[in-house]
C-alpha cells in the first residue's frame, strides 16, 4: 500500500505531465502550420489552430489590417478599454458641443483606434463630421472641408475592415464591408448633389482634384493672363462653365477670384521636391477612390482626374465596390433577400437598403452622371463655344473658343452606357422577364395557386415544407414566388422608369430635342424671346411630330419613355415657360385681334355687356389671369387620339407652379342616413 507521499508524488507528476502535454500540442498546433505547409508543398495544413483562426476569420489580421500603433494601447489598456472609449466618446460630444472641432476630430480619430473593427463608431462619426458637424460652419469651404474629413475617415475605416479568409480549397480571399462601401459613396451623391450649397460643393470637389499649381497664379501684374486662362478653360470646361453660368463668374477676374479664395482645399497632392505630385497614400487623397480593380479602368487612385470626373462617377466607383461582398444571385431569376444557404464567412450583407435597392445604385449613378451632364448643357462632342450668344462680357472677344469638344463631355455616350447598365440590371436580377417567359411562370404557378386557393400576388396562408412537395408542386410553387418577387421589386426599385429613360434619352434625336430646349432656355434668359420661341417650336415638333406632313413625333416612337409621370411633367413644364413667353410677346396683338371681333359681334345683335367684356379683355392689367389665347403642342393627342399628356399630370404640374388652385379634399358627410353604418377595417 503506497504511502500519502507516494501519492501525492505521482499526482504531480501526472498533473506537470498533462501540462507538458498540453503545452506541447498548443505549440505543435499553433506554430506547426507553416512547417508542415512547406513539408506538405505549399498545401496548407488544416487541423493547425492559426489555419481554423483564419478560417473563422477570428484572428486580427483575418478581421482587417492590423495597426501596430492602434493595437499596443489596446494591450496596454487591457480590461479599462471598453471605459476609456466610452470617456472619450462623451469627450468628443462634448467637445462638439462648444465648437470645438479640431478637438473633434482628435477625440474622433481615437475612438476609431480603440475600436478599429467595430463599424459603428466608423459610420456615426463619418456621419457626424460630414453632416453635423459641416454645418455649422459659415463658409462653403469650410464645410467641404469636414465632408471631406468624414468621408476620408470613413474610406480609412473601410480599408481597415477588410477581412481575410481561407476557402476550403486553401485559397485565400478578401472580404469588405458593403455598408462602408455604401454610405462612402452616398455621401458624396447626397452632400453633393442635392445639399444647399450642392453648385459651390461640386466645383470645389472638382478643384480638388487639379494640381493647385495649374489653379493659381493667373495675374500679371495684377491682370489675368489672358493666355494661361485660356488653357484653364479649354482643360477645365466643365468647372468653368458651371462657374460661368451658375455661379455667376461672368468675368475672367471673377473666375480667377473664386480659385484664388478657394486655393486651400483638400485635395489628391502634396508638394515634394517644389512639385506637385500625387499622395502616395490614396486614403490620404481627396477625393478619395477605391483601389479597386473593378473600377480601375474607369477611375483610379493612381492616375489624375480629367475635368468630367464628378461626384456621380466618384459615387458609381464606391457602389460598384460595395457590390463585391454581396452572396451571389441567380441570374435572371427574380428573388427577394439573398439565398439562405451563402457562405457567411464568404460574403456579407448589408444592413441597408434592401437587397434589390442596394444592388440597383452603380446603373443609379450613372443615370445622375447623364442627368448632370444633361442639365449642364453637355449633349454631344460638339463641346462648348464660350461666348456663344453674348453680347457682353465676352471672356475671349477677339476669337471663337470651343472647349471640352469630347465624348467624355457627351450625356449622350453617358445615357447609352446607363441603358447598359440598366439593361444588365434587369436581365441579371429578372427585373424584365421576356413576355413569353411571364406567361410560362403564370401557367407553372396556376398548379400551386390552385391546390392552396390563392390570387396572382398572394402568400400562402400556411407555411410551405418544400421537402413535402411534389417535384412538380415545387415547381409551382417556385414560379409564384418569382412572379411575387418581380412584382415587389418592381414596385420597390422603379426600374421601369429608370430603364425607359434612359432607352429614350439615349436616342440623338432626343438629345438634339434636350438641346434645343436648353438653348431656348438660354435665350430666353439673355432676353432673346424670338429666338428662343422659334427653337421651342423646333424642339417641340420633333417630339410631337406633323399630322398635316403625316410625320410621327419621337414620343410616338418610344411610347414607354413618353407615358413615363416623370418625363411627361417636365416636358409639361417646358411647355408652359414656352407658352408664356409665346403670350409675352405675341399677346398683345392676338388680344387686340380678339377685341375687334368680340365689339364686332356686339353690334349685331347690340350687346353692351359683351363690348364692356371684350374692352376689359383688351385693357385689363390682370390679363395673365385671363385664359391664355394659345395651344401648346402637348394639349393636343397623337395619330391615335390618345392626349400626348394625361389631363391629371398637366393640372398637377400647374398646380405645383401656382397657377391653379389645389382641387379641394373630397368632403365627408356630416351625418350618415338613418339606417345606414359604418365600420373601420
Amino acid at each position: 500500500m503506497k504511502t500519502s507521499s507516494e501519492l501525492q508524488r505521482q499526482s504531480v507528476i501526472r498533473k506537470a505531465s498533462y501540462f507538458g502535454l498540453i503545452l506541447v500540442l498548443f505549440t505543435v498546433m499553433t506554430f506547426s502550420g507553416k512547417f508542415v505547409s512547406l513539408l506538405r508543398g505549399g498545401q496548407p495544413s488544416t487541423w493547425t489552430i492559426s489555419h481554423q483562426a483564419d478560417r473563422l476569420q477570428l484572428s486580427e489580421l483575418s478581421q482587417g489590417q492590423a495597426d501596430l500603433a492602434g493595437s499596443t494601447v489596446r494591450l496596454t489598456l487591457t480590461g479599462t478599454r471598453g471605459f476609456a472609449i466610452c470617456a472619450v466618446w462623451i469627450l468628443t460630444m462634448e467637445a462638439q458641443k462648444r465648437h470645438e472641432w479640431n478637438r473633434v476630430e482628435t477625440l474622433t480619430l481615437s475612438v476609431t483606434k480603440l475600436q478599429p473593427h467595430f463599424l459603428t463608431p466608423w459610420l456615426y462619426q463619418s456621419w457626424n463630421l460630414s453632416y453635423n458637424v459641416s454645418v455649422e460652419s459659415d463658409r462653403v469651404r469650410d464645410k467641404f472641408f469636414y465632408i471631406s474629413k468624414g468621408i476620408n475617415l470613413l474610406a480609412e475605416g473601410e480599408k481597415l475592415n477588410r477581412g481575410h479568409g481561407v476557402a476550403a480549397d486553401g485559397a485565400e480571399y478578401e472580404v469588405g464591408n458593403p455598408d462602408m462601401r455604401f454610405w462612402i459613396g452616398f455621401y458624396y451623391m447626397n452632400k453633393f448633389g442635392v445639399s444647399d450649397e450642392a453648385i459651390t460643393l461640386k466645383s470645389l470637389l472638382q478643384m480638388s482634384s487639379i494640381k493647385p499649381s495649374e489653379r493659381t497664379g493667373f495675374r500679371t501684374d495684377g491682370k489675368v493672363d489672358a493666355e494661361k486662362f485660356k488653357n484653364f478653360v479649354k482643360q477645365h470646361p466643365q468647372l468653368c462653365r458651371r462657374l460661368r453660368d451658375q455661379l455667376r463668374c461672368s468675368k475672367p477676374d471673377d473666375l480667377v477670384d473664386f480659385l484664388e479664395d478657394n486655393s486651400k482645399l483638400p485635395t489628391r497632392f502634396e508638394e515634394r521636391d517644389g512639385k506637385w505630385e500625387r499622395k502616395r497614400n490614396s486614403l490620404d487623397q481627396f477625393p478619395v477612390v477605391p483601389d479597386a480593380p473593378v473600377t480601375m479602368e474607369r477611375i483610379s487612385p493612381y492616375k489624375d482626374f480629367d475635368d468630367h470626373v464628378d461626384y456621380f462617377l466618384i459615387a458609381w466607383a464606391w457602389h460598384r465596390f460595395a457590390q463585391e461582398p454581396l452572396p451571389p444571385y441567380v441570374r435572371g431569376k427574380p428573388s427577394f433577400g439573398v439565398p439562405p444557404d451563402y457562405d457567411k464567412f464568404r460574403y456579407r450583407l448589408p444592413r441597408q437598403p434592401v437587397s434589390i435597392i442596394f444592388r440597383q445604385y452603380p446603373p443609379r449613378c450613372q443615370t445622375g452622371i447623364a442627368e448632370r451632364l444633361q442639365k449642364e448643357g453637355w449633349f454631344d462632342d460638339q463641346g462648348w463655344a464660350v461666348d456663344e450668344g453674348r453680347l457682353t462680357d465676352r471672356w475671349f472677344p477677339d476669337e471663337r473658343v470651343v472647349a471640352g469638344a469630347d465624348r467624355v463631355n457627351s450625356s449622350l455616350e453617358e445615357w447609352r452606357r446607363a441603358y447598359e447598365d440598366w439593361k444588365n440590371h434587369g436581365e441579371e436580377h429578372g427585373l424584365n422577364l421576356p413576355s413569353e417567359k411571364r406567361d410560362n411562370l403564370k401557367k407553372e404557378a396556376q398548379l400551386f395557386r390552385n391546390k392552396y386557393g390563392l390570387e396572382e400576388f398572394m402568400l400562402p396562408r400556411e407555411e410551405i415544407v418544400l421537402d413535402q412537395l411534389t417535384p412538380e408542386m415545387q415547381r409551382s410553387y417556385d414560379a409564384h414566388m418569382q412572379l411575387m418577387y418581380l412584382s415587389q421589386n418592381l414596385m420597390l426599385t422603379n426600374f421601369s422608369h429608370f430603364l425607359y429613360q434612359a432607352e429614350g434619352e439615349s436616342d440623338p434625336r432626343i438629345v438634339e430635342v434636350r438641346k434645343l430646349l436648353f438653348q431656348a432656355e438660354a435665350e430666353r434668359k439673355t432676353g432673346n424671346p424670338e429666338s428662343a420661341i422659334r427653337l421651342y417650336e423646333q424642339a417641340f415638333s420633333k417630339l410631337t411630330g406633323d399630322k398635316i406632313a403625316g410625320t410621327r413625333g419621337l414620343l410616338e416612337l418610344y411610347s414607354s419613355f413618353r407615358n413615363d409621370q416623370h418625363i411627361q411633367e417636365d416636358l409639361y413644364e417646358k411647355q408652359i415657360t414656352y407658352l408664356g413667353l409665346l403670350y409675352d410677346q405675341r399677346g398683345p396683338t392676338v388680344r387686340s385681334a380678339m377685341t375687334a371681333c368680340g365689339l364686332f359681334n356686339c353690334v349685331m345683335p347690340y350687346s353692351p355687356e359683351g363690348a364692356v367684356s371684350a374692352c376689359l379683355y383688351q385693357y385689363s392689367t390682370r390679363h395673365r389671369e385671363l385664359p391664355n389665347p394659345f395651344l401648346g403642342p402637348l394639349d393636343g393627342s397623337d395619330s391615335t387620339g390618345q392626349p400626348w399628356v394625361p389631363e391629371t399630370v398637366a393640372n398637377g404640374v400647374r398646380t405645383r407652379l401656382g397657377l391653379m388652385s389645389p382641387a379641394p379634399p373630397p368632403s365627408m358627410p356630416a351625418k350618415l342616413p338613418t339606417g345606414s353604418t359604418s365600420s373601420i377595417n
